[in-house]
């Protein structure tokens, strides 16, 4: 296991203690002078090794935590070409120790980004100055890395579209739902500006509003975007969007670049459009209803003045049709004719109370209660004679409620038998 010397205490000398220090030298005096001199500072030096090749096999092996590297050594590799396999495969920080200062080598170990670049000879307090501030710098590199790995797997991990660009507008970064929204992926991005890949128009405006970056880097505040953004996608799709936009500051406050987030609310739209729909329906329905109902009341009351009226009109009639012929059997002793008023008196009783009886809604609609009564004598085939007996009129009179009898019925001036006439109406 790697040793965390460089995240440990710092040693009475001013070391990091324990600090684990690999030592490539092919001077075998130089090589135990280095080890004595780390040692005294408060070092470990797990190994010692002349050649590049042992370089790599010990720094897989022991894993320090920094490699002193002599640049010419023995064996196939020099110390450039085992700095470079070090840092590649275990990420160990590297300081060249070396007596060649020339541009060539320098330029050559530059590239496998040195901690340190040491010329012989040296004094202690340089070599110490020179190990702790790569021990140090290698620490905090790591540090960061580890941040930037972290809000790296949140950004892509997160639910919403993240899509980040400097001050120039490049975009830098997008997550995976950004790139799936977008329909770019980050490689497609590169040196393509923010606006041309996070398309944002309106419902109400068809043109892509390019000034976002603008007016969040002026406003140096988080933006939300109108309910009704739109994102045109790669591909021209068009998907409904919430959004916010913030500008990226460092600890100074200086502005960075721009990042936005968003999310897809097309199907929620859709849905709450549906719901609309639906509650505006149920508002009609509602509606209708409640005008059935006033319907409903209007006909119940009808009814109920219409069964009052039918129950004012059968009164009257018995009034009208029954009593005035129990009054003639009151007044009258003879046994024919008290037999003749009892059938009358049965048979008005029968054509009233009859649900079959529409004389008094249709057939005879209009007709006088005088008229109704002697409108039922001709159907019972009596004479004016009889009418005026039974009724005690004059034979004017009879012929005056016949004649407007056959007007009301349409007969008038027509050669049709009233009594026939009568008493068809009664089978229909």
């Amino acid at each position: 296991m790697r040793n965390e010397g460089p995240q440990g205490p710092v040693g009475t000398a001013g070391s990091r203690a324990g600090a684990r220090i690999l030592v490539t030298e092919d001077e075998g005096i130089i090589a135990k002078d280095l080890e004595m001199r780390l040692k005294r500072r408060g070092y470990n030096v797990p190994a010692v090794v002349a050649s590049g090749e042992e370089a790599v096999i010990m720094a897989e092996k022991e894993m320090p935590d920094l490699v002193l590297m002599d640049i010419v050594l023995q064996g196939e590799i020099d110390g450039i070409e085992a700095a470079a396999l070090i840092r590649q495969r275990f990420d160990i920080p590297i300081i060249y120790i070396t007596a060649y200062a020339d541009d060539g080598i320098i330029n050559r170990a530059k590239i496998t980004e040195p901690y340190g670049y040491i010329i012989k000879p040296f004094e202690d307090r340089e070599l110490h100055t020179a190990i702790e501030m790569a021990l140090y710098k290698h620490a905090m590199e790591k540090k960061v890395r580890e941040s930037e790995e972290w809000l790296s797997t949140i950004l892509r991990s997160i639910g919403d579209g993240v899509i980040a660009a400097d001050t120039n507008g490049c975009v830098t970064f997008m997550n995976a739902v950004a790139e799936k929204l977008t329909g770019w992926t980050l490689e497609e991005t590169k040196g393509s500006h923010i606006a041309d890949i996070f398309r944002i128009i309106s419902e109400q405006s068809p043109e892509p509003c390019k000034d976002l970056m603008k007016r969040i880097i002026g406003g140096r505040a988080v933006m939300n975007l109108s309910d009704d953004s739109i994102l045109v996608a790669k591909d021209g799709a068009q998907r409904a969007i919430l959004d916010s936009g913030a500008p990226i500051k460092d600890k100074n406050g200086n502005v960075l670049g721009v990042v936005f987030v968003f999310h897809d609310v097309t199907e929620q739209k859709k849905m709450d459009m549906a719901l609309r729909e639906s509650e505006k329906k149920l508002r009609m329905y509602s509606m209708e209803l409640e005008e059935g109902n006033t319907a409903l009341k209007v006909l119940l009351r009808q009814r109920e003045n219409d069964r009052q009226e039918l129950e004012e009109n059968i009164l009257a009639n018995v009034k009208q049709l029954i009593f005035p012929y129990l009054d003639k059997l009151k007044r009258n002793k003879a046994m024919s004719e008290e037999l003749t008023y009892l059938n009358i008196l049965e048979k008005n009783l029968e054509e009233i109370v009859s649900p079959f009886s529409s004389k008094l809604s249709s057939a005879y609609y209009g007709f006088t209660p005088r008229e109704i009564m002697i409108a039922n004598l001709i159907k019972d085939g009596k004479q004016d004679k009889d009418i005026m007996e039974l009724l005690n009129i004059s034979f004017e009179t009879v012929k005056s409620h016949r004649q407007n009898i056959r007007k009301k019925l349409g007969l008038y001036s027509k050669r049709i038998n009233l009594r026939s006439h009568l008493m068809l109406l009664d089978k229909k």
